[in-house]
């Protein structure tokens, strides 16, 4: 911990650690998934939550490729196109949906959290 405090900030990994406090497995798998999110200090967080090194590996694999994949075809404008009304239109709900997605996983984090523990024991 005190490494990752002296690299990017004693006050940046506790904002980090309070804002993923109980919840680290969903947000920061979401937030990996976002192609210009700053990944080094995600991965410096990463390593100082709970996150087992498997999941941790499982996760930025799979979501550096989707990440890298929209970014590359994003960018030069051959998935959606910006220069026509249906294109801006989609963009536009895009960008809604990932405020709502990330509103409801920053406030609701911990009620999925108990839901998902409280189902897998339904199944035991």
């Amino acid at each position: 911990v005190s490494v990752v405090k002296w690299l990017i900030g004693e006050k940046a990994v506790n904002n980090w650690l309070n804002f993923i406090k109980n919840k680290d497995k969903l947000i920061l798998t979401y937030m990996f998934l976002f192609p210009f999110f700053p990944d080094d200090i995600l991965c410096f967080v990463a390593g100082i939550t709970t996150i087992s090194p498997t999941f941790f590996l499982t996760v930025i694999t799979f979501t550096r490729i989707v990440s890298i994949f929209v970014s590359c075809y994003s960018i030069n404008n051959s998935i959606i196109p910006y220069d026509t009304w249906w294109g801006i239109l989609i963009w536009v709900l895009i960008a809604i949906l990932t405020f709502v997605v990330t509103f409801f996983i920053c406030k609701k984090g911990e009620k999925l959290k108990r839901l998902k523990k409280s189902k897998s024991l339904v199944k035991i």
